[in-house]
C-alpha cells in the first residue's frame, strides 16, 4: 500500500511539475481525464498546502530526500514559485492571498488561506526542512 501511495504522489507532483520552474497546481475547475496538466481555474493555497503534507509524509516514513525538496517546492508556491511568479503569502500583512486567478493573485486574504499556509509552515518546520525564497 505504501509503494502504491508513493507512486501515485510521484505521478501527481509529475503532473503539477514540481521539479520545474514553477508549480502549476490544478485549477478549481478540475481537469477531464485525457486534458493537459493542470487543468483551468484559478489555483487554490489549500491545494499548495495539501502537497506539502503529502511529501512531508512521504520524506518522514521513506527518508527520501526528493520528497523532502518537493515539499519545500510545492511549500514555495505561496512565495511565488507558481505560473505568475508573484508572491500569494503578502509578507506585509502577514496573510495569504485566496489564489492565483487567471492573470493575477486574488485580491482578499481569508483565513482558509492563510491557515492553510499556516499549516504547510509548521508541517515543513516540524520536520526540520528549511524554506527559502525562490531564485
Amino acid at each position: 500500500m505504501l509503494g502504491d501511495g508513493l507512486r501515485a504522489l510521484d505521478w501527481y507532483a509529475g503532473e503539477l511539475d514540481i521539479d520545474g520552474p514553477w508549480l502549476r497546481l490544478v485549477g478549481h475547475r478540475g481537469r477531464r481525464r485525457g486534458a493537459p496538466p493542470a487543468g483551468t481555474g484559478d489555483e487554490q493555497p489549500l491545494d499548495a498546502a495539501a502537497l506539502v503534507e503529502a511529501e512531508v509524509e512521504a520524506f518522514v516514513v521513506t527518508g527520501d530526500e526528493l520528497c523532502a525538496r518537493r515539499a519545500v517546492r510545492a511549500f514555495e508556491w505561496f512565495l511565488g514559485r507558481n505560473r505568475l511568479q508573484r508572491s500569494v503569502y503578502d509578507f506585509s500583512t502577514g496573510g495569504c492571498h485566496d489564489g492565483l486567478g487567471e492573470s493575477d493573485v486574488n485580491g482578499n486574504e481569508g483565513a482558509e488561506s492563510t491557515l492553510a499556509y499556516l499549516q504547510a509552515l509548521l508541517v515543513l518546520d516540524r520536520a526540520g526542512l528549511q524554506t527559502t525564497l525562490p531564485e
